[in-house]
């Protein structure tokens, strides 16, 4: 396992060996960051197969490194081992903290387990299986827009289908349902990703499978309140999906990496590409020459502006049809040659920032933007936000600003409120204690760039 600092000017330096850093060589794995105990650093949880070059075997492994600054990662806990299946961090029962959840097959057989953040402490006593799914793509998503996290995965227990679990609020889940039954047979090979791609508020998924029972295929399904329709179909392809704004239009695109079939040929070759978003539930592959890698279980691609010149860039691993392994950053060159010169521009941060106690709960809201449009390219319903929250001015203590996986923030989406109808309900913390808070939010685009913080707020909890 490798990390790798951006040192700028195109350079990075691999930091995974620098001083007592020690990470493990691995396999069908899956990392998240998060900073899960609010330090202002992002921390790695992993899980997958640890490779024992001296045995020639592969041991399952589930851990948190925490990061103490300056290059450094410590090995903080041990976790329930896990075989094929993936790790997401999320605040689920709105107390500030991310808690982290993890899939997989474990000794015990497939699960899905939530281990709830006490104390800036991730451990076994706090942990809960809440089902059978064995899938690295699980995903934290506020679906519904009812203001907590929801989960979503692929399972391979219960015909094999696509999964949301619902958040009871409380970082509990009594209800599952698939966003497409028809979905069935499908848990060999698996891809979700969730965006939203026509700016109406909330987030739309793409999903992609095969299972030994039918053919693969890639769907993207449209949000309408918690409704999902099926707008869009790839045939024959079981690929990894990355959703990012490539050409600055203000509306997501996507990416894919992953496998291909053609007609009449049993063998699949490597695939990926860019899909340009129409605007009308429809897309365009847009033919761009990206190295095709594939592996049913080694390729991935996510987007990021890595040279901030104004434009997604993307980092694509896979491997090759003639079984070599590559790791590769595709630079965009939209911003240097587009006809219209249009970086991406940074958004205008939110304003009139309110706050209001309830019980034990603490709402925290805030206005669109001053003139009705905070971002040159994406609109006001397409936006996303990050809010910090901390007990010193500027600070994170309970809440932490700096921005995990996936790049979107640390709340997915606000709504609006009832008792603020003007303003945009953004987070909701519970049970804060008496004392003095200062918090703030800043406003991030399709295209992932982020405003300056806000006007810092001052709130009194009595």
């Amino acid at each position: 396992m490798k990390i790798y600092r951006n040192d700028g000017n195109n350079q990075f330096t691999d930091v995974s060996e620098l001083g007592s850093n020690s990470f493990p060589d691995i396999a069908t794995s899956s990392i998240a960051w998060g900073d899960y105990d609010n330090d202002g650093n992002l921390d790695l949880a992993m899980t997958g197969e640890e490779i024992d070059w001296v045995k020639r075997g592969y041991e399952p492994f589930t851990r948190i490194y925490h990061n103490d600054g300056q290059d450094q990662f410590s090995l903080l806990t041990n976790l329930t081992p896990l075989l094929w299946g993936g790790v997401a961090w999320g605040d689920l029962n709105n107390d500030g903290l991310l808690d982290l959840i993890a899939s997989g097959h474990a000794a015990t057989g497939d699960c899905l387990l939530v281990y709830l953040n006490q104390n800036s402490s991730i451990s076994e006593t706090n942990k809960k299986k809440i089902g059978t799914n064995r899938s690295g793509d699980i995903e934290l998503v506020d679906y519904d827009n009812d203001g907590d996290l929801d989960i979503s995965a692929f399972n391979d227990q219960d015909n094999q289908t696509f999964e949301i679990y619902k958040n009871n609020g409380s970082g509990s889940f009594s209800n599952k349902f698939s966003p497409d039954p028809t979905l069935v047979g499908y848990g060999l090979r698996t891809g979700s990703a969730w965006g939203d791609y026509d700016n109406d508020g909330d987030l739309d998924l793409v999903i992609s499978a095969s299972g030994y029972s039918v053919n693969p295929y890639t769907y993207i399904y449209n949000n309408n309140h918690g409704i999902f329709t099926k707008v869009f179909s790839i045939l024959d392809q079981t690929v990894i999906p990355s959703w990012g704004d490539y050409d600055n239009d203000g509306d997501l695109d996507v990416a894919f990496t992953g496998f291909q079939y053609f007609t009449g040929d049993p063998w699949p070759y490597a695939t990926a590409s860019v899909y340009k978003n129409n605007g009308n539930n429809t897309f365009q592959d847009i033919g761009s020459e990206i190295p095709k890698f594939g592996g049913w279980d080694t390729s991935s691609i996510a987007w990021g502006d890595y040279d901030n010149d104004g434009d997604l860039d993307f980092l694509i691993t896979g491997e090759d049809e003639n079984n070599f392994f590559h790791s590769k950053i595709m630079k965009n060159l939209t911003a240097d040659t587009d006809q219209f010169n249009r970086p991406n521009q940074k958004p205008t941060p939110p304003t009139n920032l309110s706050s209001k106690v309830s019980g034990d709960t603490t709402t925290f809201a805030w206005s669109i933007s001053t003139n009705g449009r905070s971002d040159t390219e994406t609109p006001e319903p397409g936006l996303y936000y990050n809010f910090r929250l901390g007990t010193t001015s500027g600070g994170q203590q309970i809440v932490s600003g700096t921005n995990g996986t996936p790049l979107l923030g640390n709340y997915l989406r606000p709504k609006f409120t009832a008792w603020l109808p003007t303003r945009l309900f953004g987070r909701k913390i519970n049970n804060l204690p008496h004392g003095k808070y200062f918090w703030s939010v800043q406003t991030i685009d399709s295209g992932l760039k982020t405003s300056d913080w806000s006007t810092e707020r001052v709130l009194n909890v009595p």
